[in-house]
Parts: C-alpha cells; sequence; structure tokens
C-alpha cells in the first residue's frame, strides 16, 4: 500500500467514524419542543441509610421507554411528552411493585410553552407485610396523575387515591 493510499484511507475513515457517533446518539430519547411535564419522584425506606436498589421504568402503552437504577431515598426524573399516556413502575426484589399511571392529554387551549412540575413519594414495603397469608400482591397502583383544568396543574385524583389507601390498610391489618 502506497502513501497516498492509506493517507486516503484515513481520510476517509476519519470522515465516517462521525456518522457512526451521530447514529448511535439518535437511537436515544431526544428532548423535544412537546415536553408539558416535568415528573420527579423519590423512593423512602424506613431506614435512612438504606441504599437498596430500586428499577424505575417509565413505559409507554406497555413498552419501555427509559429505566433506572435508583437507591432509596434517592430522587428519579422524566421529562413526559403532552398527549401521552405513560406508566411508571418501581419495583424491588422482595419488595411490591408500584404503579403510578400519568395522562398529559390536554386541551389545545392550555399552553404548549408551559412546562408543569410534579413531584411523588413513593414508599417500598415487604411483599411479606403486603400479603399476610393472603394471596400473592405483585403490584400496587398508587396514583392516576392528569392535568386538573379547575387547578390548571397536574393532580392525582385524591378519591381515588384515598380509596387505595383504605383498601391497602385493610389488607394490611
Amino acid at each position: 500500500m502506497t502513501k497516498t493510499t492509506k493517507g486516503a484511507l484515513l481520510v476517509i475513515l476519519l470522515l465516517i467514524t462521525p456518522a457512526f457517533i451521530y447514529a448511535d446518539k439518535s437511537d436515544q430519547r431526544q428532548p423535544t419542543e412537546n415536553i408539558c411535564l416535568e415528573f420527579t419522584g423519590t423512593i423512602t425506606g424506613h431506614e435512612k441509610n438504606s441504599k437498596e436498589s430500586n428499577f424505575v421504568r417509565l413505559m409507554e402503552e406497555g413498552v419501555i421507554l427509559d429505566s433506572l437504577v435508583v437507591s432509596t431515598n434517592q430522587t428519579f426524573h422524566f421529562s413526559l411528552e403532552r398527549n401521552k399516556q405513560y406508566s411508571i413502575r418501581i419495583s424491588c426484589p422482595g419488595k411490591v411493585d408500584k404503579v403510578v399511571c400519568i395522562s398529559t392529554w390536554l386541551f389545545e387551549s392550555v399552553g404548549g410553552d408551559v412546562v408543569n412540575k410534579f413531584h411523588f413519594n413513593v414508599n417500598q414495603e415487604a411483599i411479606h407485610k403486603v400479603n399476610k397469608g393472603r394471596k400473592e400482591t405483585r403490584s400496587i397502583l398508587l396514583a392516576a396523575i392528569c392535568y386538573n383544568y379547575e387547578k390548571g396543574i397536574f393532580d392525582y385524583n385524591k378519591k381515588f387515591a384515598a380509596l387505595i389507601k383504605k383498601t391497602y390498610r385493610s389488607a394490611t391489618k
């Protein structure tokens, strides 16, 4: 191989390499102008220094969009797009999975340039504490979050949450 051929191959290689790097980045979830909700959550535990690994999955129609490993008492964050249905599943070995459902459907009259914020605390509890000899519970739906047009913010349905808490408390007595 001549010096000129080697130089030409090197130039071609340098020109092609950025294309491959760019292609790899295109598979990642890119931020868009369509973000309407910054959702944060903290997984709380009874022990303040607990470092258990919790698996947090952001899903849309059963497809995992993002997955994180978060320690207990650490906060996670997702930027959610307008007019979609999401669920967030929080799991930890030996604990009951917790699920939060979020609807970001908004009327056109709700400003597209406004990004709302919502924070949620989740307490992980052991499977044996929840089941107490009953049929095994694998997951608990914690909340349904959607836009509250009267308040002008994203909020959870308090009646639904109260019913869940009441059912949960009676099951763990």
